[in-house]
This record gives C-alpha cells, sequence and structure tokens, in this order.
C-alpha cells in the first residue's frame, strides 16, 4: 500500500520528526527556517515492516495519542482558553482546517484539529502534519503551561509552510501517494464564511 493511513503516517512522521531534531529544525526560538531541510521520509515498503498487523490496545503512548482530529468547531472552541485567542483563531485562517493546542485535562497537552467540510486528503494530511509537529514540539518541551503553548503554537506555524513543503516532496519521492491519504477522523466537518454579521 503506497497510501498513507493513520498508522503508516504516525509510522513516517514518528521518524521524520526526530530526524528533523537532530538537526535542530525543531528549537523553540524565534528563527524562521530559511530553506526546507532534505530529510528523506521512509518508503511504504520500509513501513511495511513496522507497521502493526494487529490493532491491539497500545501499551506506549505515541504522538497520536494527543490529537483529537476531526473534531466539532465547537468543541475546538471549547478547547481555546480565552476569547482573544478565538476571535485570532477564527479570522486568521485560511487554511481548510484549524489546529489549536490546549490543555485537556490538568496534566495532559492535547491539539485538537477540525476539519472543514470540504477538505481533500491533502488538506487532511496537511492538518494531521500541522498537528503532529505541534504535539511533538510540545512533548520536547514539556511541561507545558498555558503561555508557552501559544508560544510554541507560533513557532510550529513557523516552520509548518518550509516542513511540510520538503515533507511532501520527499514523500512523493519516497513513492507515496498522498491523494489517497485515509487518517482515522472524528468525522465533524465546518463550513467557514467570511461574511461578518
Amino acid at each position: 500500500m503506497n497510501s498513507y493511513n493513520t498508522n503508516r503516517i504516525n509510522i513516517v512522521l514518528s521518524d521524520y520528526f526526530s530526524h528533523l531534531d537532530r538537526f535542530r529544525f525543531l528549537d523553540n526560538n524565534s528563527q524562521p527556517i530559511d530553506h526546507s531541510p532534505q530529510v528523506s521520509v521512509l518508503s511504504p515498503s520500509e513501513v511495511a515492516k513496522l507497521e502493526p498487523l494487529f490493532f491491539l490496545p497500545r501499551r506506549k503512548k505515541t504522538l497520536s495519542s494527543y490529537v483529537e482530529f476531526g473534531v466539532s468547531f465547537n468543541n475546538l472552541m471549547q478547547s481555546c482558553t480565552s476569547l482573544d485567542t478565538n476571535l485570532k483563531l477564527v479570522f486568521d485562517q485560511d487554511q481548510a482546517y484549524i489546529v489549536k493546542a490546549s490543555r485537556k485535562e490538568a496534566k495532559r497537552n492535547c491539539v485538537y484539529v477540525s476539519l472543514q467540510s470540504n477538505a481533500s486528503s491533502i488538506d487532511k494530511t496537511k492538518a494531521y502534519f500541522h498537528a503532529l509537529l505541534l504535539t511533538y514540539m510540545m512533548q520536547k518541551y514539556a511541561p507545558v503551561e498555558d503561555a508557552k503553548i501559544l508560544e510554541i503554537e507560533e513557532r510550529a506555524n513557523i516552520l509548518f509552510d518550509p516542513l511540510f513543503a520538503s515533507f511532501f516532496e520527499e514523500s512523493q519521492r519516497a513513492g507515496w501517494d498522498l491523494s489517497k491519504t485515509g487518517v482515522s477522523s472524528r468525522g465533524y466537518g465546518f463550513t467557514f464564511s467570511r461574511e461578518i454579521f
């Protein structure tokens, strides 16, 4: 299989982010990166050797354990810590998804992803990449308090475009078909309107 599903993309992105981390691309500083890193992506045949054949309960937490993917827009908005964040989130977002990190429980950070109803497979791949990038960075700097979450979100947003462009290119080079990505989702979607009433 040359398309990503939840298990395959988790394997690939965990490996990809750990390689990026070795090159210090994911350090939490305000410097933008001026080039896309050339980090190779595991091929479908390499992932097939690592992918579990049986879907048993996980013993160990993975990056995706902290991601709520395809949640309702209302659920995502309730996860925000302030009205200012809510407004910035709504009016600044031009993508087919919205990603927001928050504290789900007293000691657990979580990343929420809400998708537009018409999000394509590529949009879902981007959203999942963005969510796991943010999750990886939050795990790296754990424990993360509310003020630090905003700082990490800003850094992840700076890194996202060049990193995803590189990931997309390397995925295609490795033989993945991103137009057929199928990631497990809660199944909610929203329609975004720019009308102000």
